[in-house]
């Protein structure tokens, strides 16, 4: 995540698991009424941002693996009688598959003939190769 810095006040950013209101970012705000609307202190990201001649980088941050969404917001706080709110940037979290498991309690794999329903139809198959045409080729003929 990157932003330039400004001439003034400070940007922290925010990662929610719900989408923030539209409009927030329309006009200024007080500090009181972004926090109403779910941009608190307990959102916000804390990772120290690396600075690249005024180009302000968080690298490798980590999203709650619980959240289906991630929604990201840069917030320019000049004071807490102005608060100006960007747009949301949001990604969808990728989540683990629970990992199968056998009802008898046996970590032993099942044969490929009963596995999952994929496996039956997914099945890799052999291209047929086209034969060359021997006719007429010396070093093979045919008796």
């Amino acid at each position: 995540m990157s932003w330039l810095r400004p001439s003034h006040g400070k940007v922290y950013l925010y990662a929610t698991p719900e989408h923030p209101p539209h409009g927030l970012e329309n006009e200024s705000r007080t500090a009181e009424i972004i926090e109403g609307q779910g941009l608190t202190r307990e959102r916000r990201i804390n990772y120290p941002p690396s600075d690249l001649g005024g180009l302000m980088t968080i690298k490798d941050y980590v999203v709650d693996p619980t959240w289906v969404r991630a929604h990201f917001v840069a917030v320019h706080w000049v004071s807490e009688e102005s608060v100006w709110v960007g747009p949301a940037v949001s990604m969808v979290t990728p989540t683990r598959r629970p990992t199968p498991r056998s009802s008898s309690g046996s970590t032993r794999r099942s044969s490929p003939s009963r596995g999952p329903r994929a496996s039956r139809w997914c099945r890799p198959t052999r291209a047929r190769v086209a034969r060359r045409s021997t006719r007429g080729s010396p070093s093979r003929s045919r008796s």
